[in-house]
């Protein structure tokens, strides 16, 4: 974790540097080392079939450090997700395990309301899902997840919203490891992502593209399969586009819940690159 973070307001204080920093694609594989010299347990990855956690997985899969995969299926409303994940695993001969789970009751925001995680965003959940699961297992959870987009608005940002921190909440409280951001294991991967040519390009001389909200997609696109051409090109999904009146419902019930409390912290990438210097 390379963040720490308060509420009321909501702020994230990031750590800095220790080391200089590689190209950002020996620092996914210095993390996979990383991650598994940190836990004993089985490694499990949990692949969600969008291309930061294919990315991810190959990291792992370079290092040759031992792993599974999984993945929750929503009986059948996100297969057009995972089926990328499906096809990665045969194609590498790695072990995977879908579970079909009742995304209804992961988004539960009245149950979750009892155990008093302050957000407004289901996907907290979902991912304190997959570590509940992965820990049953005995093994350690690794989610390819880490802010990578960027907006727009006088200057460069990023935004967080409210919660952010929760899956390490979700750690802490119960005494468990397991790793929710993979792109926010050291400083020095988030920073060697703002250093890639294109990446440092758009972000000081060209930073209004991000006002359109779907650039700052566009631009990681452009990036990871520009690193790994051989890639399926996908469509931007979460696997929640089928159940946008659920989430909407259980966003609004968190909302009315934590009224007040739920502004988002905006950081300068200016800032942000002075906290991780």
């Amino acid at each position: 974790m390379i963040f720490e973070w308060s509420l009321d307001p909501y702020v994230l204080k990031f750590q800095s540097c220790t080391r200089p920093t590689l190209p950002w694609l020996e620092e996914t594989r210095y993390t996979a080392k990383l991650i598994a010299s940190r836990t004993s347990k089985p490694i499990w990855l949990c692949l969600s079939g969008g291309i930061d956690s294919e990315v991810m997985a190959e990291a792992f899969l370079a290092e040759k450090i031992p792993f599974r995969a999984f993945s929750l299926s929503y009986y059948g409303r996100n297969d057009h997700d995972i089926r990328h994940a499906v096809n990665w695993c045969k194609a590498h001969g790695v072990e995977h395990e879908i579970e079909a789970v009742n995304i209804w009751h992961i988004f539960d925001a009245q149950r979750q309301l009892e155990e008093r995680y302050v957000t407004s965003n289901v996907f907290r959940y979902v991912q304190i899902s997959l570590m509940k699961k992965i820990e049953a297992r005995g093994g350690y959870a690794v989610i390819g997840s880490g802010e990578q987009l960027y907006k727009f608005k006088d200057a460069p940002y990023l935004e967080f919203t409210v919660g952010y921190h929760v899956p390490y909440e979700w750690c802490q409280r119960n005494g468990v490891e397991h790793e929710p951001y993979f792109y926010f294991v050291t400083p020095e991967i988030t920073k060697a992502w703002m250093e890639i040519p294109i990446v440092d390009f758009a972000l000081t001389h060209q930073p209004q593209i991000f006002a359109n909200p779907n650039n700052g997609n566009n631009l990681k696109i452009v990036v990871l399969q520009g690193m790994f051409p051989e890639q399926p090109r996908r469509a931007k999904f979460n696997g929640f586009e089928a159940l946008l009146e659920k989430r909407r419902a259980a966003e609004e019930l968190l909302t009315t819940a934590f009224a007040g409390r739920l502004d988002p912290y905006h950081i300068a990438v200016k800032e942000f690159k002075r906290q991780l210097a």
